[in-house]
């Protein structure tokens, strides 16, 4: 596989999917990408070795659980962007990078309806990132943070590894 640059990447999608679609597809690739490293990051430093988490615990615990709790966040941010709606609420202005995008570039109904029910699929497999940036991260749910009756958050997203 030889090695591109980003722009020769575009401009080899561009000229596959046509304009639109190969300009969204090579910048969500880009994101998906980036997601892809950080979480191959978080997986080494927190959760490979237990050896390593002993380590980081008695050099640093309360920096790397700043650095961890981070990475975290950022992952499940990424993943809720991804996966949020093309517009957000409030205006029409409001346009997301996002894979909901791609079907409406595509041409073709039945790639377009396979492709729709793929987005559906990711959407709802990735449902606890929106439920933890919603509750969690970028707003703090009251009862949820006073320990209340509040729905848990989901435990697919808690069970992630942790140092100390």
């Amino acid at each position: 596989m030889a090695e591109q640059t980003g722009e020769e990447a575009k401009e080899q999608n561009i000229k596959a999917m046509g304009e639109p679609l190969g300009v969204h597809y090579t910048q969500l690739w880009q994101e998906t990408a980036q997601l892809n490293i950080m979480w191959k990051e978080f997986i080494e430093l927190f959760a490979t070795k237990t050896s390593r988490i002993e380590l980081l615990n008695r050099s640093a615990s309360a920096f790397f659980r700043m650095v961890q709790d981070g990475i975290w966040e950022a992952i499940v941010l990424h993943i809720a962007r991804l996966t949020d709606p093309p517009q957000s609420p409030g205006g029409k202005d409001r346009q997301n990078l996002t894979l909901h995008n791609l079907p409406a570039l595509i041409p073709d109904p039945t790639l377009k309806g396979e492709l729709k029910m793929l987005c559906e699929e990711a959407t709802t497999n990735t449902k606890f990132a929106r439920d933890w940036r919603n509750r969690r991260i970028a707003h703090r749910d009251l009862d949820l943070a006073l320990g209340g009756k509040a729905k848990p958050l989901s435990s697919r997203a808690t069970r992630r590894p942790h140092p100390g």
